[in-house]
């Protein structure tokens, strides 16, 4: 059954391994760019294969239509995407508003509402304080940007200060991020695990999802400070129910991802030092009941530092990542019961399943240890007058000795057309977490993409 429990776990990981998300405010200034037309978008085709569960885990073509308008007071901006294809051996069709809502912009503050995308932190690709968007971990195109969910957010940005601009943020309907959990599940162990809908909180006051941005535009270095009390987006796995056969002695496990509150207090910034720019992020996050509730993790605090060096037209950007978890235990293997109380066995049956579960859960988080550090390298450089891109980065995980390399190249045909081809590889120990989820994400991606 391990081989179950690890299965589950590699989509639930993504968000820690695959994010590729660079640093955007959550403000206007994000879609500062010159807009010359008000309707705009692309159409694409895209296909993700390779892998070795999923030979051909995708191949769709898409549409996005956007509508962006600027004036001196008011921006309105909405990009709504329509896409048809096959995912993982199954035909589909999907329109979403990937992102749709109006600011009105004054002298003294700002006030934005409707459904955007929001990304804290400054660090490159694998940033601790990128707690606010949830993700679609299923789906996998050349830019990882795709698998960001969109949030119903009420903002206000308060201007009245040059030096110190606060920005409050109400997300009164809580999302989370997308798993597709029987794509994991192997045939064998359907008699054992059923998995329900996950839980969602109900929607009240109570569980209102709030924080506060707060930007310190000094000239050097430029900081700002966060908070933010809400469900994480990311759940872990809980046992909704237990059951067990006697007549075939086996289990039956009704397994739940369920969400948890916590309370994050984070910081980041940039500073330039001669020619070479820093970064960092650093984040605070409080749980209570952990030591109760196998899905709620310990709390951490996450610390990340980038280096980034600009030589002629070459990019390197060194990002060194540290965790430390505190309170933290080792979990205990319940003992086998030496009588034949049947209750006595069944109370171990089910102590055991929640125990391999918080192992499981322990992975997720990355608590496996009270330390944890890893490292990745970027390096990025334009060729043929910038009309081809390309990238490659790193990461090596020093506790768990995995590591994943990410390529990819874009080559811009003309000032409409572009195709791009991106390369994806994991690899870690046996039976670690690369090791297994290398069968499913392992692979190349490849895409052609016309904008108009």
């Amino acid at each position: 059954m391990r081989s179950f429990w690890i299965l589950i776990f590699i989509l639930l990981f993504l968000k820690n391994s695959f994010s590729q998300t660079t640093y955007q405010d959550s403000s206007i200034e994000q879609y500062n760019d010159p807009i010359d037309k008000i309707f705009g978008g692309y159409i694409r085709s895209c296909s993700y294969f390779g892998g070795k569960q999923f030979p051909i885990s995708n191949a769709f073509a898409e549409t996005s239509i956007s509508i962006s308008k600027k004036t001196e007071s008011f921006f309105i901006f909405s990009d709504i995407r329509f896409r048809t294809g096959i995912e993982f051996n199954k035909y589909f069709f999907i329109s979403e508003i990937k992102e749709a809502f109006i600011t009105y912009n004054s002298k003294n503050f700002d006030i934005s509402v409707g459904n955007k995308i929001i990304s804290w932190g400054k660090t490159d690709a694998i940033s601790p304080l990128n707690i606010v968007t949830p993700q679609n971990y299923f789906f996998l195109t050349v830019n990882p940007d795709d698998m960001n969910i969109s949030n119903f957010v009420l903002s206000t940005k308060l201007k009245m200060n040059k030096i110190i601009v606060p920005e409050l943020i109400l997300i009164p309907f809580f999302k989370q991020s997308l798993y597709k959990y029987e794509l994991l599940t192997p045939d064998n162990y359907s008699e054992y695990a059923n998995f329900i809908e996950p839980y969602h909180p109900e929607i009240n006051l109570k569980n209102l999802n709030y924080g506060i941005k707060t930007d310190i535009n000094l000239k050097n270095p430029t900081l700002s400070l966060y908070f933010l009390y809400s469900y994480c987006i990311n759940p872990a796995l809980s046992i909704k129910n237990f059951s067990f056969s006697w007549q075939t002695f086996t289990p039956s496990l009704e397994i739940q991802a369920k969400t948890f509150r916590r309370q994050s207090f984070g910081i980041d910034g940039d500073f330039m030092l001669g020619s070479y720019i820093f970064r960092f992020d650093a984040v605070y996050h409080h749980t209570k009941n952990y030591r109760d509730s196998i899905h709620i993790p310990n709390p951490e605090i996450i610390l990340a530092l980038a280096i980034d060096k600009r030589i002629k037209d070459w990019q390197f950007i060194v990002q060194m990542t540290g965790k430390y978890v505190f309170d933290f235990r080792i979990p205990s293997q319940p003992t086998m019961p030496w009588s034949i109380n049947p209750q006595d066995w069944l109370n171990y049956a089910q102590k055991t399943a929640e125990y391999e579960l918080l192992k499981f859960n322990n992975k997720i988080f990355k608590q496996e240890k009270s330390n944890s550090y890893s490292v990745m390298f970027i390096v990025a450089k334009p060729f043929l007058y910038e009309t081809l891109e390309t990238n490659f980065s790193f990461i090596y995980d020093f506790t768990t000795k995995e590591k994943l390399i990410n390529s990819g190249l874009t080559y811009k045909i003309n000032d409409y057309l572009m195709a791009s081809l991106s390369w994806r590889y994991l690899s870690g120990p046996e039976n670690s977490l690369y090791n297994y989820s290398s069968k499913i994400l392992n692979g190349i991606a490849v895409e052609l993409k016309a904008n108009f």
